[in-house]
């Protein structure tokens, strides 16, 4: 379904390995410690800092909650870690003790490695990706991401390029929007058009790119009324569609910095086959937290490529290949 993309991380000296979702849409860099003996945890992979000749102990207190997801515990380590070629030494992270909620249980991943700006991050720890900017690791102060989503080769998840973009997976020129708020990364979004109509209560929308969100997460009223539009009906707390009607349903275009990106009835729709059945699904969800918001997910990354720049303060888009 395409609803987990995690990378390989390593964590001390020797080495203790990882997968870790990268996720835009918090700070952090976590991992189940070794002292974790909740059921999730031992079914992942869990450091353990006794092993590691390079470990340096700190102990302050940690603790993060995810919504409907559980609230972590545990407490703040310091190591050395790697990602790809990139080493960053004395890296801050947080070791889980505890771990209440069953959205880790099911994950195949172990961690999650936070991308967002240090004004999100708890207990102040500065992110990974300050600190290689800061130590030299990297060229730029920038990542992109291309996030595949061919089922038919789900062992090619995507890409994260740290200190730049990589051109082999996207072509044109990118759309950039200034980040508004430094945090997530957000930024304000025009509008949203079904069949160059503007869905309503969409204008001047905050938005953020959340590669830790697998669909596009918006208002209740807003989600709703796309919903209406492409004709989809409620089936279990998901929005269905007829799978035979595919071809009919509307583009879905998403104006940003003037500029439209657009996505197809095939980037939108979640495709699920068992045998000769299928279920169509929508990939977008309705939620609601305050001020007005649209999530852009994987569903939306998915189509195009997206580049972080901390330098300039912005986020980029350009049409994935």
């Amino acid at each position: 379904m395409n609803a987990q993309y995690y990378c390989h991380m390593d964590i001390g000296t020797p080495p203790q390995h990882f997968k870790v979702v990268p996720d835009t849409g918090s700070s952090n860099l976590w991992v189940p410690s070794s002292e974790c003996l909740w059921p999730p945890c031992l079914l992942h992979s869990r450091y353990s800092h006794s092993k590691s000749s390079t470990y340096q102990a700190n102990g302050t207190r940690f603790e993060i909650h995810y919504g409907t997801k559980g609230t972590l515990r545990g407490y703040i380590s310091k190591d050395v870690v790697t990602l790809g070629d990139a080493v960053v030494n004395s890296q801050q992270f947080a070791e889980l003790t505890t771990v209440r909620g069953i959205s880790f249980l099911a994950g195949r991943f172990d961690g999650i490695l936070g991308l967002g700006f240090d004004s999100i991050s708890v207990d102040h720890v500065t992110p990974l990706f300050y600190n290689m900017i800061e130590q030299h690791v990297v060229d730029d102060p920038i990542f992109g991401f291309w996030i595949s989503r061919d089922m038919h080769q789900p062992e090619i998840g995507g890409e994260l390029t740290l200190g730049g973009v990589d051109p082999a997976h996207f072509e044109g020129d990118f759309v950039f929007a200034p980040v508004s708020q430094k945090g997530y990364w957000e930024f304000k979004m025009d509008k949203v058009l079904i069949e160059d109509g503007a869905v309503s209560q969409s204008e001047n929308m905050r938005a953020i790119a959340d590669t830790g969100t697998s669909l596009i997460a918006g208002p209740s009223a807003l989600i709703e009324e796309i919903h209406r539009r492409i004709g989809a009906k409620e089936l279990r707390s998901v929005h269905v569609v007829d799978c035979d009607q595919m071809d009919k349903l509307p583009p879905i275009t998403f104006v940003v910095s003037g500029h439209k990106l657009t996505l197809q009835p095939n980037d939108y729709i979640l495709r699920l086959e068992k045998g000769d059945k299928a279920i169509c699904i929508s990939g977008f969800m309705a939620l609601d937290i305050g001020e007005p918001m649209l999530i852009l997910g994987d569903v939306f990354l998915g189509r195009f490529y997206s580049q972080y720049d901390y330098g300039n303060a912005r986020v980029g888009f350009a049409q994935s290949k």
